[in-house]
Parts: C-alpha cells; structure tokens; sequence
C-alpha cells in the first residue's frame, strides 16, 4: 500500500515544481522586452514633464521680461536643458520576477525630474515565471526633446 500511493505522489511533487534558469544573454532579452513595453509610458511622462515646465518658464519670463519681450529664445533654452541620458540599473528578483530600477547618478547626465520618469514608468514591471536566479541590466535611456527615447 505505502509504494501505490508513494509513486503518484512523487509524481505530483516533481510535475507541479518547474525551476526556472535562463540563459544569461536569454534573461538579458527578455528584462530588455519587459522594460521596452513601457516606452510609450517613458514618453508619455517625459512630455508632459516638458509641457508642463515649458508652461512655468514661460510664466516666470513674462513676470520678469514683460508681457511683449521676446521670451521664445530663452524658453527654448530652458526647455532644452530637461533632456540627457538616465542611466538605470534594472534587477529581477530571485524567484519572484519583480523588476526594481535605480538610478545610477553618476553616469545620468538628465535632470532628475527626468530621471523619475523613467522610474515611475517602470512601476510594477515583472517576469514571470520568475527565473531561480537574480537578474541584473543596466540601461540607457536617451530622452531629447523633439524625439523618441532611446536605448542603446
């Protein structure tokens, strides 16, 4: 009696339990695939951002230049100055598949209004199913204005 009932449980055990391990360039692929569905987000927050900056530059010009000076060069500058690369470090957890992302400030040339666009754009990103191992990618996203974002 113990064997009958032995062997089909195991069966179940060893069935029911898949342990996942990617390759590493695989994991790599498919962190790059989840973080790219976001682009659209990315952009989506970054032009607000500029919109909305574009907006109170404007205001702060009139209120110090006049409401008939020519503020459209300064503007343009100013607006400028929100673009650049964000460096960020993408991590998948061991056996949960949440993706975290930091930003790494030393190697971001974009203002950080910037940078946590990109960070709240990531929100809630996962693999599944999770892989056994941590993953780890670092990325670069390039973010001008008058264009799409990039990662090279």
């Amino acid at each position: 009696m113990i064997h009958r009932y032995a062997v089909p449980l195991v069966l179940l055990l060893t069935t029911g339990c898949v342990v996942w391990m990617r390759e590493p360039d695989a994991y790599r692929a498919e962190i790059v695939e989840r973080v790219e569905t976001r682009d659209e987000t990315v952009q989506a927050c970054y032009d607000a951002l500029l919109v909305r900056r574009q907006s109170e530059i404007e205001a702060e010009e009139r209120a110090s230049q006049g409401p008939y000076a020519d503020i459209g060069p300064v503007v343009s500058a100013r607006v400028n100055e929100l673009q650049g690369n964000v460096v960020a470090t993408v991590t998948v957890g061991a056996d949960t598949g949440k993706m975290t992302m930091a930003v790494d400030a030393a190697g971001t040339s974009a203002p950080p209004e910037v940078a946590q666009c990109v960070l709240d754009s990531m929100d809630a990103l996962s693999i599944a199913p999770p892989d056994k191992r941590e993953g780890t990618v670092t990325l670069a996203f390039v973010l001008q204005v008058g264009q799409r974002p990039a990662q090279p």
